[in-house]
């Protein structure tokens, strides 16, 4: 990540064909940033996610005006942690703030969330409690929130406010892809960090539509793909082995007791019994091979895992090394 001389605030926009909301955003983000810090130590990062109006050209525009400000532009719609990812890479302040570009989210709030940061937070989360959104959307989300809630043993009642202020430390324990961007304090908290949150106003989208569908099932896949991660990303095996155990016993009980009643069937002590013809022998081979291939599969990743963590630990050494010489 880009690290520059006395930037203290990182202000990350992703905007989407947001054209008319730019001027108004930047000149009010401005504003806010002056009023928490000096004229010197903030940065204004605008990452355009693919916009097929003329977002960009309306920042371009902007960039003229103030000195604090940056422009980002990904080549096609990627996605808001894509966007996200790309600012957070090129930001150089210490303290990381994102806001969502069609001004829903007041930007003079950042410096009371900010002062609770001070106050031993390692990450501030907006709580949007009136928020200025479509009914159908704040019954779908408040649901969301009490599921993640409930599922993550978080106490975040806005889990996917576009407002946050947090130190970019959380930076370098976290990755933001897919649709993460919604689960980043999730992210965070899972990682050791402490994730508090304070209610801020909301106000109606200032021009434009929202990007986003009410409902996205998506998001659930996420949150399962990241908890598997924080859970098994140092012991793969652990988690494919349980899973090739229930496939792996009781198919070999079954396989085994066919095996005695042919043997006991060829010496006569039994009518006749033919394996090979029982399709509950073929079926109990077949899941037995796929419990041999879940099992596989984990020592794979084990191993692939062994290997990343002895080169890395083998770097590690060396500059260990480096630096006491």
């Amino acid at each position: 990540m880009i690290k520059k001389k006395n930037i203290k605030f990182s202000y990350i926009i992703p905007v989407f064909n947001e054209e008319k909301n730019i001027a108004p955003l930047i000149l009010e983000l401005t504003n806010a940033a002056k009023d928490l810090s000096s004229i010197r130590n903030y940065e204004i990062i605008v990452v355009d996610d693919g916009s097929t109006d003329d977002t960009y050209k309306k920042i371009l525009e902007e960039k003229k005006k103030y000195k604090n400000l940056k422009c980002i532009k990904l080549t096609k719609n990627c996605g808001k942690s894509m966007a996200l990812s790309s600012g957070f890479f090129h930001s150089s302040g210490d303290i990381i703030i994102t806001l969502d570009g069609d001004l829903q989210d007041n930007p003079y709030e950042v410096k009371k969330l900010y002062s609770k940061l001070k106050n031993g937070s390692d990450m501030v989360v907006g709580f949007r409690k009136n928020r200025k959104d479509k009914l159908s959307k704040k019954i779908v989300s408040r649901c969301y929130n009490y599921f993640i809630r409930s599922f993550s043993k978080l106490d975040i009642s806005d889990m996917n406010c576009g407002l946050k202020v947090f130190k970019k430390s959380i930076l370098d324990h976290i990755t933001v892809y897919g649709q993460f961007h919604r689960y980043i304090p999730i992210l965070a908290h899972l990682n050791g960090f402490q994730v508090t949150e304070l209610e801020i106003s909301n106000r109606p989208r200032f021009s434009g539509v929202s990007k986003y569908k009410t409902l996205r099932y998506e998001s659930l896949f996420d949150l399962l793909s990241i908890f598997f991660l924080n859970k098994f990303s140092d012991n793969p095996l652990h988690f494919f082995g349980k899973i090739s155990l229930i496939f792996l016993i009781p198919s070999l009980i079954i396989i085994v007791y066919l095996i005695i009643k042919h043997l006991f069937s060829s010496l006569g002590l039994i009518d006749s019994f033919q394996l090979v013809t029982r399709p509950l022998f073929s079926l109990s081979l077949t899941v037995l091979l796929i419990g041999i291939l879940i099992m596989l599969t984990g020592i794979i990743c084990d191993f692939i895992l062994y290997q990343q963590l002895k080169e890395k630990l083998k770097n590690k050494i060396i500059n260990i090394s480096t630096k006491i010489n």
